[in-house]
Order: structure tokens, then sequence, then C-alpha cells
């Protein structure tokens, strides 16, 4: 039909007439028609009575409807059985469970309540001490630990209000706060103290005394914080009657993880305190970690969460779900956003009968939330599923004591179904906004439906919404101006087409933003200025500078793809979609996986979708050496055509052979600077303090240099370049070091994304460079490690040659295999050029970092002797750490020596890795050990040549090139893996037991069921490769 909604009258010859009121199907709904109808004949029923009326003072609705609305309303009417305030109910807690664990932070740091309560007191008479009476305003800059708890506790005893500033905010941003809300008194830590010059806190000043529990500040909508005074009734009633309503008791393990200055904070560190449980702090800096916190989850046996919509999602799209899924999650309340929906087809998938999902709405202004629902998530995935697209999630009813009204324009209530306006009222909404009459005028007005004699407040929420006929209420967006504009005459509400945009999705999209395109001389550059990659306006994408081997302008040279080849593609590019921004690449025969934004854990998804598609098994050691298309597509088409050969010969039948001299040969461009270039004085004369240049900043490695390097008082500057955009906002989420500046990029790129005027102005004051950055896969090809590894060498070799800037290459134990492979042992630190790789190596890892090794020693052979270089060689570092307990922590899950460990235990047997051993299938003999260095020790000693560089040892010098040895001294032989278990420790029962040798395939097999990483095992398969035949690990010697 044209329109939607036609209404048509038909007079009859009677004097009758018929009316038909025609709509959409798909707009509205039967019911939805009925009430429009009934609508109608009320305002002619009223018209027809009453002619001099006007068009405005006819009600619309039915009042039976009217009335019926008004019951959904009201939340049930209460009476507190709790103490006045929450501070006093806390009081009680604490006389009742005084050894129970209170708080827990830092992993294993724990406080019980009576020591809460002492250090809580302690802060609290220094207030008084200090002056600081009840109604005075007391502002808290802490981090996230036992202490801000203590400070809250402290502040509401005495009678004082509580505002929480958040670290995490920009201090501007804090001194706007401060500014506004004037706190007689501001709360610190060691940690803090160091920045309240960046707040101007000598302007605090005292102020008059106000009925209030805290200040929280949001955002207004010109971007100025507004301060919300909260009171102390509020949070009683909403936390005496929820823990009812959620089914709490106090036993209760309460996560705490939103920021100090959200809402939700409070939620958390009350809900648990107030019932007597035991509170547990997320560090800030893992704050927006999803794998560290579902984790946390799981060890520390959390049973209540409350989080926005869409952290709890990511913790289901980044996180570790069998850690959910074996937790003691018990109730997980949500809301603040839309995208519920998106979360039902995961609660249901971990398989926690007695986990339930709460959906709950209300803004700050009314402490916390005033409606809630526990969502069914069975029975909503499967009317989402059935409907095939988003559906609008109520928000519940009414909490105790709570009233939530839904108004028309003229505050009057409107029946089920019909859209209006949400106000709230009860003992939780605000005092109003601190130092806002105007604001608060329009936003908070009296209650003018509750019962007479009794005066109480509405706050007018913004938000529109519509009773459900069973009286669950439902959020549909803002009220008109808020999100509503004119494009070209048509007024458009911009929330409207965000919900449309999800709703049509079906799933495939959980949250988007519309904006307005301007364009005007003011606003042109904006994008630049303040918008990241993923939201640029799409035509930009064309303007972008990509590396040209994505592309060619010469078509000619173009070889067509194979039928397989075409589909391989296909396959390819629908694994990497969702992680690529810009044009699509151009794939050629050639053209690497890993070059086009392929990782280790795509290839996963890529084998498995090659396995749907053609019926064929491809071990990850096959994919890892035929990256390429072509070659991808002869290992395929060679197991489709049953060829008696493995996927792995069958693959290398058409060989890239390496010229190594040509790989490690000096550029043109850095042998013209040869006669050409002088240190500087700086470089030349070991100026202190220095600034470095670090690449690699956001690894295992790096960032533990980063952190030793900015606490030393000898390093001025550290300028970390090539951090890609995740690893940036990683690393800018750490606790932030002026001593730090980021320079997004990637190794791969042929400037490594520094622009011409960056690389002038950073290689023209920087005193060192550690050149630490690299693509660590050890089943990657030499080809594909070629750009990142190597070529990244080359690139900062000539920025850096004008002024001969020394240089520290990270390198590894593994670049002396080849030696080892030769005869020699031990190695000792001296250069290994003259025992290159095999032309054919897929050991990539090692191939490359033994090419820069041999380039860096042309460089300082060329431009002896005044530049100096020098090769750092850690062995295997460890990736374990002393936790709190003294006891060591698995920091991630891809340490060779500790899988092999820890696998060997829960297996009771150890791989076979040299020829004959048990199992009966051939192996191929890996000789040699493998030494396990801790971590510090690495970092220790490259920071100690870089601030101050002696003879040591572990070092031997070449000219002008230095080389160093990092070892720990324990030796893991490869052929003696039983007896190096037994002596790392016993089994999982603590029984001493006889490791049987087993066939290294089965051993890897079971070690994957079990858990161990497939790119890991993979690895370890390759060692019984033909192609890693004679594999032999350097025996390291200093």
């Amino acid at each position: 039909m044209a329109y939607d909604i036609a209404l048509d009258i038909i007079d009859d010859s009677d004097g009758d007439c018929l009316a038909m009121l025609i709509v959409r199907s798909d707009l509205y709904s039967k019911r939805d028609v009925e009430r429009l109808a009934r609508s109608y004949e009320l305002l002619v029923q009223a018209f027809a009575a009453h002619r001099s009326i006007s068009i405005a003072e006819p009600g619309v609705f039915d009042a039976q409807e009217v009335h019926r609305a008004l019951g959904f309303s009201r939340g049930p009417s209460l009476q507190t059985q709790w103490p006045d305030t929450i501070v006093h109910q806390m009081d009680e807690i604490m006389d009742i469970r005084q050894d129970h664990p209170a708080v827990r932070w830092d992993s294993n740091r724990v406080i019980t309540y009576s020591q809460l309560r002492h250090r809580a007191e302690t802060i609290a008479f220094a207030l008084l001490a200090g002056g600081v009476s009840p109604g005075a305003r007391v502002a808290v800059l802490q981090e996230p630990t036992a202490d801000w708890i203590a400070s809250i506790l402290s502040v509401l005893r005495i009678g004082a209000v509580y505002i929480p500033l958040d670290v995490g905010n920009p201090w501007e941003r804090l001194a706007t706060m401060i500014k506004d809300c004037q706190p007689s008194v501001l709360l610190v830590d060691n940690d803090t103290y160091r920045h309240i010059d960046k707040i101007h806190v000598s302007a605090l000043k005292s102020y008059r005394r106000v009925e209030a529990a805290a200040i929280l500040y949001t955002s207004g909508s010109t971007g100025t914080p507004k301060g919300i005074i909260l009171k102390h009734e509020g949070f009683r009633n909403w936390l005496e009657w929820t823990a009812q309503v959620y089914d709490l008791n106090s036993d209760e393990i309460v996560l705490q993880q939103s920021s100090v200055g959200f809402d939700m904070s409070l939620i958390q560190v009350f809900t648990s305190l107030c019932l007597g449980g035991t509170l547990v702090i997320v560090p800030r800096k893992l704050r927006g970690d999803a794998r560290a916190i579902t984790e946390l989850i799981h060890s520390a046996r959390i049973t209540y969460t409350f989080t926005c919509t869409s952290e709890l999602s990511t913790w289901f799209k980044y996180g570790d779900r069998t850690s959910l899924g074996m937790s003691c999650w018990r109730r997980a309340i949500t809301g603040g956003e839309p995208g519920v929906d998106g979360l039902f087809a995961e609660f249901a998938a971990i398989g926690r009968p007695d986990l339930r999902l709460f959906h709950a709405y209300g803004p700050t202004e009314i402490s916390w939330t005033a409606t809630t629902m526990e969502l069914p998530c069975r029975a909503f995935f499967d009317k989402t599923a059935v409907q095939g697209k988003t559906v609008n999630i109520p928000v519940g009813q009414p909490l105790p004591n709570y009233a939530v009204y839904v108004l028309d324009a003229h505050l009057k209530p409107v029946p089920a179904g019909v859209q209006g306006e949400i106000y709230i009222g009860g003992p939780g909404v605000a005092v109003g906004y601190l130092n806002n009459e105007a604001l608060n005028s329009d936003r908070f007005i009296p209650d003018l439906f509750s019962a007479p004699g009794k005066s109480s407040t509405l706050h007018r929420t913004g938000d529109l919404g519509c009773w459900g006929e069973d009286g669950e209420l439902f959020i549909e967006g803002r009220v008109t101006g808020d999100t509503q504009i004119k494009l070209r005459g048509q007024r458009i509400d911009m929330l409207e087409v965000e919900r449309s945009l999800i709703e049509a999705s079906a799933g495939a999209i959980g949250e988007c933003v519309v904006s307005v395109r301007r364009s005007s001389e003011q606003t042109r550059g904006f994008d630049d200025m303040f918008l990241v990659a993923h939201v640029l306006d799409r035509r930009a994408i064309g303007q972008l500078e990509l590396p040209e081997s994505f592309s060619s302008d010469d078509a000619c040279h173009v070889v067509q793809l194979t039928e397989l080849e075409e589909q391989l593609e296909e396959l390819k590019e629908n694994v990497i979609l969702d992680k690529r921004i810009g044009p699509r690449a151009t794939i050629r025969q050639e053209t690497d996986f890993f070059h086009i934004g392929g990782t280790s854990i795509l290839l996963l998804d890529l084998r498995r979708r090659i396995h749907t598609r053609w019926e064929v098994d491809l071990s990850l050691i096959d994919m890892f050496d035929a990256s390429s298309l072509a070659g991808m597509a002869r290992t395929i088409d060679s197991l489709l055509k049953g060829g008696q050969d493995s996927p792995s010969e069958s693959s290398s039948t058409n060989p890239n052979i390496i010229n190594w001299d040509e790989e490690t040969d000096l550029p043109p461009t850095l042998l013209q600077q040869q006669h050409h270039s002088f240190p500087s004085s700086t470089t030349k004369t070991n100026k202190n303090p220095k600034t470095i240049l670090l690449t690699g900043s956001t690894g295992f490695l790096g960032s533990a240099l980063l952190t030793v390097l900015i606490s030393n008082p000898l390093i001025a500057h550290v300028r970390c370049i090539a951090v890609r955009s995740k690893s940036s906002s990683r690393l800018l989420s750490s606790p932030c070091s002026p001593k730090i500046t980021i320079h997004p990029g990637d190794l791969s790129h042929p400037t490594l994304g520094l622009s011409p005027d960056s690389v002038n102005a950073l290689f023209s004051t920087i005193d060192m460079i550690i050149h630490n950055g690299a693509d660590v896969s050890y089943l990657k090809t030499y080809a594909s490690l070629r750009a990142p590894n190597v070529q990244s060498t080359k690139i900062l070799a000539t920025f850096a040659a004008p002024r001969q800037i020394p240089i520290h290459y990270i390198s590894s134990g593994n670049t002396c295999s080849f030696a080892a492979a030769a005869g020699i042992d031990p190695v000792r630190p001296v250069s290994v050029a003259r025992h290159p790789p095999p032309c054919t190596t897929i050991l990539g890892y090692a191939a490359s970092k033994w090419a820069s090794e041999v380039f860096l020693e042309k460089l300082a052979c060329a431009f002896a002797p005044t530049w100096e270089i020098y090769i750092h060689r850690p062995s295997n570092i460890s990736r374990t750490r002393q936790g709190h307990d003294g006891k060591d922590e698995i920091s991630e899950n891809l340490d060779l020596v500790d899988n092999i460990i820890r696998y060997s235990r829960r297996i009771g047997g150890v791989p076979c890795m040299s020829g004959g051993g048990g199992g009966g299938s051939q192996q191929h003999e890996v000789q040699g050990a493998l030494d396990s260095v801790p971590l510090d020790k690495v970092v220790q000693g490259v920071v100690s040549a870089v601030v101050g560089p002696t003879e040591r040892a572990g070092q031997a010098e070449q000219d002008n090139i230095k080389f160093l040895h990092h070892l720990g001294g324990v030796d893991l032989v490869m052929d003696d893996l039983s007896n190096w278990v037994g002596i790392a420790g016993t089994n999982s029962e603590g029984e001493e037991t006889n490791m049987e040798v087993m066939d290294l395939a089965e051993w890897t097999d079971r070690a994957v069921k079990m858990g161990m990483n497939p790119v890991l095992a993979a690895f370890l398969q390759s060692f019984g490769s033909n192609t890693a035949s004679g594999m032999v690990f350097p025996r390291l010697v200093n």
C-alpha cells in the first residue's frame, strides 16, 4: 500500500458510514490497530457530544486502559528492615563476620572485615582531626584497592559526601570536576599523589553541609561533567530489596571491575559489603582484558556480577568461555545499553543451569536502577531464532518503593503499548545536579501521582518507552530533540536508524552508531583529529596509503588463477574479512596468507573451512609450509588426487630457493652513506640520560623492557615505534608514563608506518635503538617472516645510518642451531655467519633472526670502527613469574618448556624426541638441549648493556660488533626428557612416577585434547617431520 496508515470512510444511502482503518502488517500488529481504532472512536464521541471543546481537550485513550497502566507503574511498597543507612548496616555485618574475607585485590591480597573496619576508622579519625565535618565533600582519587574501599567507608561513616575521581580520566576532566564540586579534602594514595599538581588542589575549600551520600559525575550534552547528588536513603532502599529480588546471601563473591567513577562500582562494592560477602577487585590495568576477567571469574569463584551489556558481551566474544562454564557464577545483572538479546545464545551455550540473567534499567539520577526482570535465556533465544531478527527485550517491572511512569507531552499516563516519556520516582531519586538549577528545574519535577500528604520528586529521564501487556517496561529510544535531526527537510531520529539497522541485521550487528556527515571549512579534517580507523568515512578509504604489494597497475602480469585457487581465495577472504579495514586485497598465486591479515589463530579457522569444503585434512605444519595461495592449492590438490606423497613433500616440489648472500647484503642506500655519516656527539660520548627507540614494546619481552627502561633514571624517554593499533590500545591502557611516546605503525610496512617528517624528527634525537620487535612464529616460513623480521632491520639501519645510532638487536639462541647442526658444540657468543640455514628451510623464525644478525655484521664491517652494534641472544625465555605468594604463575600458554613439563605430568609420559623411541613409528632425531632463562635476567642483561655497556660474562666482541648470550643455566636435554621432567616435579597426585617414553604424534594428540594450544602442538609435531630431520637445539655457553 502507498501509506503506512490509511483511513477510508464510506457513506451509504441510509446516512450511515463505514470506517476502515488499513495499516501495513510489517509495521503494526492487530493490537496496535485496535488501540488506534478505539482512540479514533473516543475522539468522534467526544466531539459529537461537546461540539465547543478544543481539539486538545478530549482524551484519546480508554480510561480503564490508563488505570491499568498506572497499576504497572508502582513497585511493591515495603517497609525497610535495615538500619538508617548502609553504614549502620555494614557495622552490623562487620560485627558478625569479623574474620571473613571482605576484599580481595591484586591477585591474592586479602583483607578481613575487622581489618577493613580498622582501616576505615583510621582514615575517618584523620578526616575529623583535619576539620572535615558531616556534609563536607571528600573527593577520592585512588587506584582500585582495599584502601579505596576503606576511604569510601570512612567518608560515609563521618557523614561526609563521597566523590569518586577515576584515575583513568584525563587530568583536565578531573580538574573540571574538582572546580565544580569544591571538595574539602582530596584522599590520594602513593600512586596518585604524584599527579595532584595536575588537578589544582590548591583551590580546595570547605563547603556547607548537604544531605547526601555521594556525588557522581557523568558527561553532559555539552561535554562538561555534571555532578549528581545521591542520598543514603536511595542506597539503602536499593540494596535491601535487590538482595531479595536477586536471591543473594552472605556467601556472595562479587566482582568489582567497573570504573570507580561509574555508578555500577558502588553497586558492586555495597552489594558485597552490606551482605557480608567478599569483594574481588580487578586491577585497573586488566579491566579491559576480557580473558583475564573471565579467568578471574573462575579462579576467584565469583558468584555475582553487575555490568553493562556491551562489556558482558565482550566476555563471551573475547574471553575464556571454558572458564565461565566451569565457574561458580550464579547471578548476572546487566543493563544500560541495548543488545542484551545477543547474549541469550551465549548464556544458553555455557551450560550453567543455576546461572540466572537479569535485565535492569535506570539512570544514575535515580540511584542505580529502578526496574528489573529475569530473562530466561533459552526461551528468549528460541523466540529470537524463530523470528529471525533482533527483538526489543523488556527491562522488567519497578523495584520495591520505586514508581515508573510513562507519560505523554502533557504529563498524562498512557496505556500499555503506547509510547511516552519515562519518569521515575521513589527514595532513590537524586537531590539534583550540583550547581545547575536550570537543569534541575527541567529534570526534577513534583510527583503528580503520589499519595495525598506525601511530597516526592520525579526524575524526567528523557527516555522513551511503553508498557507491555503484562506490565513489563520496554525502552524505545530518546525523546525528540536529543537524537533527532532534520536532513533535506525530513526529520530523522538517528536512534531509530540505529535500531532498524540492528534489527535488519538478524544478529550480525551487535552495536552501531549513526552520525551526521558534515562538510565545511570548519569541520573538514575533524576525522583525522578525532576518529579512529573503524569510524572513518568509507569514502576516505580510497585516499589511504596502502602497501604497494596490495595492488598493481600492470594487469598483464597477473596470472589467471586456477579453479581450485579461486575457491581457496574465497575461503581466505571470508576468514580474514572481519579483521580487515580498507579495500579488498588483490590475492595472487604468490600472495602469502599472513601478509593479508592472516594469523596463526585464523589459520585454524581456514583449516576447518578447507575440511568442510573439500573433506581433506591438512596439518598445521603443511599449511604453514605452504602459506601462499598456489602452495596451499597444490597441497589440497595432491590430497584430492590421493597422491602417495605427503602434503609437505608435494608442496615442496617447487621450493623457493633462498640465496642467503643476497638476503643479507647491504642495500645501495646504505652503501652510499658509508663515507658520509659519522656518530653524533651524543651517541659517541655515551651521554645520559638517553632517549631510546624501542620496537616490539607490547610483546612479552618488550613490555618488560619498557617497564624497566622508564624506571631507570639514566633513561630520559622511550619512543615506541611500529605499534599496531590493537597493541597500542593495550599499551595506552596501562599506567601511563610521561617518558613514553607511542608511534603507531607496523614492522611489515616499507617505512614501519612512519611518515618522512616523523623519520627525520625521530632519528635526529634518539641515542640508542633497541630492535626487539618481530613476528615470533616457529612455524611460519622464511618468506612469510621476511618483511617483519628482516626488512624491518634493514629499514631501521637505513634510518639510523646518518648518525650511526648504536643498535641493540634482540636476536635468539635459535640462530645458533645451524652451527650446532654443523657440529659446533658448544656455541659461544661469536658470529655464526659461516653456518647458514638450508636454502629450502621451513625454520623461518630462526632463519630470519640469522639473516638479520649477518646483515648487521656486514653493516658493522662496512662502517667500522665507528658504528656500534650489539647482538643479544637470549635462550628460551621462561614465561613464569613470581606471584605474591612466592609461587610461579604461568603468564601465557605458549611456553615450550613449561608445556612439555606440564602435559608430560598429566599424560604420564614424555614425547620421544630422538630416533627409535617407543611407539613404533619412525622418529627423526632431535638433538641438543633447551636452556631456559628467566625473563628478569634477560631484561637486566639488555638494559645493563644499553645504559652502560661494559665487558661481562656472555659478551664477545668482533671489531665494532658485540655478541651477548643471556642464559639461565637450566638445560632441558632432548634425549633425556623423562629424567628432566622427574627433576622438575611429581605427578598431579603428588606421587613419584616413572614416565613412559611415547611416540611424539600420540603425545601431542593427547596433549591437545587436554588443552595444549594447537599451534604449539604443531610446532612440536614438526620435530618429527622430514623437513625437521636432524634438528639440533644448540648448547649455548658464555
